[in-house]
């Protein structure tokens, strides 16, 4: 079966729903300045996953998107929709955090425990 493409007017270029879900994932995440690891503890979801999902390369499960949206505070549908790409979400680089510190142990720590007191 293949895989569904969408168009993306304001980047003009066609992208499939795994590269439009790999690049707001991507987004997401720098917006928060975690890098995949500490994505991966937060939301559950193994770095592996994390890595292939933010380069399209993997068919995202309901549950791995509902885990890792709740994660970065977003809607699932957030991480679904072409309309949400930010302009320059071609460049792969993460964006300079200078004016959020990177999550610091003690918040990952308070996340995970948050999650498992969740039943997530």
């Amino acid at each position: 079966m293949p895989i569904p493409t969408v168009t993306i007017t304001t980047i003009t270029e066609n992208l499939t729903l795994h590269e439009v879900v790999g690049r707001r994932l991507r987004e997401e995440r720098h917006k928060k300045c975690w890098n995949q690891l500490q994505l991966s503890r937060v939301s559950k979801v193994s770095r592996h996953t994390v890595a292939l999902a933010e380069r399209g390369k993997t068919d995202v499960k309901l549950s791995t998107l509902i885990l890792l949206s709740n994660a970065l505070g977003c809607n699932p549908n957030d991480l679904l929709d072409p309309s949400k790409l930010e302009a320059n979400s071609v460049k792969q680089s993460a964006p300079m955090c200078t004016d959020r510190a990177p999550i610091e142990q003690e918040e990952l720590t308070e996340l995970l425990h948050r999650n498992r007191s969740n039943g997530v």
